[in-house]
């Protein structure tokens, strides 16, 4: 694993998004990089590339969407926060 991979992991846990998420950096000239942001639900919507690809393996949006949230709500649990 890569160390941004392992950023990514760790912000993922500190933010609860296990699931679902996509995560921003800024590339520095000195081959650092700092974190830009977290959106928890991007691009979630019946034309999305992830909703298009899902539809193409034999999974409809409303599917992929309750999959999504069923991901989230065992995390949640398994970490000890299942109220919402």
């Amino acid at each position: 694993m890569t160390l941004i991979e392992e950023t990514v992991q760790i912000i993922s846990e500190v933010l609860g998004t296990f699931a679902y998420s996509k995560v921003d950096f800024i590339l520095k000239d000195d081959d650092t990089y700092i974190c830009s942001e977290c959106d928890s639900l991007p691009r979630l919507y019946p034309d999305s590339d992830l909703a298009i690809e899902a539809e193409a393996v034999g999974i409809p949006y409303d599917e992929l969407c309750d999959r999504i949230l069923r991901m989230s709500l065992v995390n949640r649990s398994f970490l000890g926060t299942s109220r919402i």
